[in-house]
């Protein structure tokens, strides 16, 4: 009965520890699996400033350079330093601090330093792409 026992604890034991080991799969594109493989963050909290990843490494320099993400490219590809060419379709904060992929422009999301990307702009819009899904028109 002992040994019965004892076996189940070590096969108890190596599975607990092989699942700890085994990468973590992100829910979609949206999110990007820490270092260690063991999370998930949203992409919006890679070189944000605050350490996310368990393992810290949504911060690492490597990734995020010295300026974080308003200053390089960053892991996402989401953020261009002004003093770059941006994107023509990019939006261009006011600050001059970065260009922003449109995607994340009036997201409730602050990407800009100073916020200009989620500025009263957002509402109006809104309001324009809710009228012209309602009368279908197509450009």
């Amino acid at each position: 009965m002992n040994s019965v026992l004892f076996l189940l604890l070590v096969f108890l034991t190596d599975l607990c520890f092989a699942e700890k080991h085994i990468s973590t799969r992100c829910p979609s594109t949206l999110y990007l699996r820490c270092q260690d493989g063991l999370q998930c963050i949203h992409k919006r909290w890679m070189c944000d400033g605050r350490k996310d990843c368990s393992d810290h490494s949504d911060e690492e320099p490597q990734i995020c350079g010295k300026k974080g993400r308003s200053g390089t490219s960053g892991a996402s590809g989401k953020f261009i330093n002004r003093q770059m060419k941006c994107p023509e379709t990019w939006f261009y904060c006011r600050d001059a601090s970065a260009c922003v992929d449109p995607a994340l422009v009036c997201d409730k999301h602050n990407d800009c330093k100073d916020g200009s990307d989620e500025e009263s702009f957002c509402f109006e819009l809104k309001v324009n792409m809710h009228r012209i899904a309602q009368h279908n028109i197509v450009y």
